[in-house]
């Protein structure tokens, strides 16, 4: 009789075991189904947001290359004015431009920051987005995070070149300092017309946010001679 209990408890125990076994497998099927679709939301959304930055840097870099020919054109008309070729590498200045460029250059490592607050989110040059490796963006300034409605500086004395208005009301501002200009995306509400003459620190705009994502962010460029510079060699501590 006691072996007859043994056997029986034994029984017992052995199908307690292969129920609990049945249920840790239940388990682990239903949490690799999730991890799985879990993975493919991601993949999804990856996809997603890969495409969006792709759309978003190549708006970048159309506006890019139309400030390089702004500037450019700019470089020919100044030479083509002082009896010079249109196809020279450098702007023929006047005496009062001279002074300004050199001032300018004096100032390089110390000029201010074009935002009182603010953490750069992309630096210069060629680069892997943060999200997916595999997009690559050519930057030609650096990208700042700020606050929002946070006024926007112009980092140098300068005359306000150009004003370049995109169509979903973002602004961009080119002040020229000589042969330099420094570039300030996406902004609103200026405080600036062509033309006007500007002071270091003087507010020209204030940051635009973006609808969708919130994000105040600045694109901020230095240019010489028609040639990106990387700002953090000009702004103080960038």
């Amino acid at each position: 009789q006691e072996l007859n209990i043994a056997l029986s408890k034994q029984k017992e125990e052995k199908q307690k075991l292969i129920e609990e076994n049945r249920k840790a497998k239940a388990q682990l099927t239903k949490e690799r189904k999730e991890q799985e679709a879990l993975v493919a939301s991601i993949k999804r959304n990856l996809s997603t947001y890969t495409a969006q930055i792709r759309k978003k840097q190549q708006e970048v870099d159309r506006i890019d290359r139309e400030i390089e020919k702004i500037i450019r054109e700019a470089m020919a008309t100044s030479n083509a004015k002082a009896g010079k070729s249109t196809t020279a590498k450098t702007f023929a200045m006047t005496p009062e431009e001279k002074n300004l460029a050199a001032n300018f250059t004096a100032n390089k490592g110390k000029l201010p920051w074009p935002v009182e607050e603010g953490v750069i989110k992309v630096r210069y040059g060629n680069q892997s987005s943060l999200i997916d490796k595999n997009v690559k963006i050519n930057s030609k300034g650096v990208r700042i995070a700020t606050n929002k409605g946070q006024p926007v500086r112009a980092v140098f004395n300068g005359i306000v070149h150009t004003i370049m208005s995109s169509k979903n009301g973002e602004l961009a501002v080119l002040i020229q300092h000589g042969n330099y200009f420094t570039v300030y995306k996406k902004l609103t509400k200026l405080k600036v017309k062509k033309g006007d003459r500007v002071t270091t620190k003087q507010v020209i705009g204030e940051v635009i946010t973006n609808r969708s994502s919130g994000e105040s962010q600045l694109h901020f460029q230095v240019w010489k001679n028609g040639k990106p510079q990387n700002p953090a060699s000009w702004v103080f501590k960038m």
